[in-house]
């Protein structure tokens, strides 16, 4: 699976390759985020995989940040 973690925390998996140059990565229903700063992005992700990318574009839309 394509996933990311936090810096430091592969240490805790050395077996999965974690992939630390994107924020947030969705594999399937597998959504990961590199840390607290990705949080909307993270967000925005799980909007999109439960319902669906015009939903998610609406929401990029609203949110002011």
């Amino acid at each position: 699976r394509h996933v990311t973690c936090f810096p430091g925390a592969e240490t805790a998996a050395p077996a999965i390759p974690f992939d630390q140059t994107q924020k947030v990565i969705a594999d399937g229903n597998l959504i990961t985020a590199i840390g607290a700063g990705a949080a909307l992005e993270f967000s925005f992700a799980i909007v999109r995989y439960l319902c669906g990318a015009e939903s998610e574009a609406e929401l990029r839309k609203r949110v002011c940040y």
